[in-house]
């Protein structure tokens, strides 16, 4: 993670002021996918709607900019809050349901906040075509220039990183390790998984929100299309593909979807034609890209062991023959060594 690290910091030396908004938007769907990994490698639970609760993060903080003038990163906090409770909605299902039949109740809740919310005038005040999204300042500190935003993204995204990690870690690391591997066995040693189940879905829909907003100020506006449902779907065999139990996937998911495309000159469906042949051989790659990537090293470590310590075995003995010469055949062969050369 120390090498991604610092590749990150690097990144926008490499790249032109117009590359910038792919690097921008890189790291809004980190974040995202950062909050499917929550979901879904941690808890085990799957959840189609991250694109329409990350939606919502978006749609309100520029709401709360627009409409209360808060401070970008207060108006952040309150977009990721908004989706915080529809991710404790999403979870309520989650209490009798599991799988697939979970996912499309997850999806259908984010075709709800599409219809609803996204283009209905309730929440949007008569449309969301005109809804100005605003860059954070902090400090007298202006992020609205494309490298300045890109920092403040990492800043966010390392605070992601840190919230997952410490979601993962610890006693609610092995009780999430529990319900995702048997919830029938968590039940018995007197798990409460009503309240855990509830809490994931919360902290994990609070992060989506983050990335939401994130991506849609790299958008430099608001745009429905950007969190259109059905990307939830997209996104979901990107971080599946990329590896979906570790946090390492989410970022190397972010870099396939967004900057694969750019470093080979397509558009964005030449990843999604990529992470779909990468679907097809799921099974042949547990653990992911991130796994196989974790693998070769160890591959190659046991391979360099078994040649050095070939080069450093004795040379094996010669075989005793089996064919020992009988006693006449010994006298003629030592009389014929000794007879003179005429």
């Amino acid at each position: 993670m120390i090498a991604v690290a610092i590749a990150a910091l690097a990144l926008p030396v490499f790249l032109s002021t117009i590359n910038m908004t792919y690097a921008q938007q890189m790291v809004g769907l980190m974040v995202i996918f950062t909050s499917i990994v929550c979901i879904t490698g941690f808890s085990g639970h799957i959840s189609l709607g991250q694109a329409s609760i990350a939606g919502l993060g978006a749609f309100f903080t520029a709401r709360a900019v627009n409409g209360l003038h808060l401070p970008v990163i207060i108006a952040m906090l309150v977009g990721a809050s908004v989706s915080m409770l529809a991710g404790v909605v999403a979870g309520f299902p989650a209490l009798r349901r599991k799988g697939l039949f979970l996912g499309l109740t997850t999806l259908g809740l984010g075709l709800l906040i599409d219809r609803l919310v996204f283009n209905s005038d309730l929440f949007s005040g008569g449309g969301t075509s005109g809804l100005v999204v605003h860059r954070p300042s902090l400090f007298g500190m202006d992020f609205s220039s494309p490298r300045a935003f890109y920092y403040f993204e990492l800043a966010v995204a390392g605070l992601a990183f840190l919230l997952a990690n410490n979601l993962r870690s610890g006693r609610l690391g092995r009780i999430l390790g529990a319900m995702r591997d048997s919830e029938t066995a968590a039940k018995a040693i007197g798990i409460d998984l009503r309240r855990y189940k509830l809490f994931i879905f919360a902290g994990s829909s609070f992060i989506a929100g983050l990335g939401g907003a994130l991506l849609s100020m790299a958008n430099g506006a608001w745009d429905v299309n950007l969190f259109n449902p059905v990307f939830s779907l997209f996104w979901f065999v990107a971080i599946t593909v990329a590896g979906i139990s570790s946090l390492s996937g989410a970022v190397l998911a972010a870099v396939i979807f967004v900057m694969l495309p750019l470093a080979i000159h397509q558009d964005v469906q030449a990843s999604v034609g990529i992470l779909g042949i990468g679907a097809l051989f799921l099974g042949r790659l547990p653990g992911g890209l991130i796994g196989v990537l974790r693998r070769i090293p160890v591959a190659m470590t046991r391979a360099a062991r078994a040649e050095f310590g070939r080069l450093q075995a004795p040379a094996p003995e010669p075989e005793p023959s089996h064919l020992a010469p009988t006693p006449f055949a010994r006298t003629l062969l030592n009389g014929h060594a000794k007879a003179p050369v005429k």
